[in-house]
């Protein structure tokens, strides 16, 4: 049986580094578990296989969002610290803030 190869260099074949990136973000492998991962044999010069890169693309947006949403709430949080401290009253022998001198 003939079968065609291909052959690249680890160290500076961006699409294989890409692609490795991409097999470590994996849950399964990530995991440690021992099953294999069984998946349909590239052709020499193929494409990654797809559903492996949409399930990484959907993890690296909800990691996106994530980031996002723990951005604005350092925010809220900061603008209501500031917000409390406008609405405490003045400690005693305090001026107001914005009261004329």
């Amino acid at each position: 049986m003939e079968q065609a190869i291909e052959v690249f260099s680890q160290d500076f074949d961006m699409k294989y580094i890409d692609e490795e990136e991409i097999l470590k973000r994996m849950e399964h492998f990530q995991a440690g578990q021992a099953d294999p991962l069984f998946l349909p044999l590239r052709s020499p010069g193929g494409d990654f296989w797809p559903s492996l890169r949409a399930q990484d693309d959907k993890r690296k947006r909800a990691e996106d969002l994530k980031s996002k949403i723990a951005k604005v709430e350092d925010e809220l949080h900061e603008l209501v610290k500031e917000e409390q401290a406008l609405n405490e009253p003045p400690k005693e022998g305090e001026q107001p803030e914005g009261a004329a001198e």
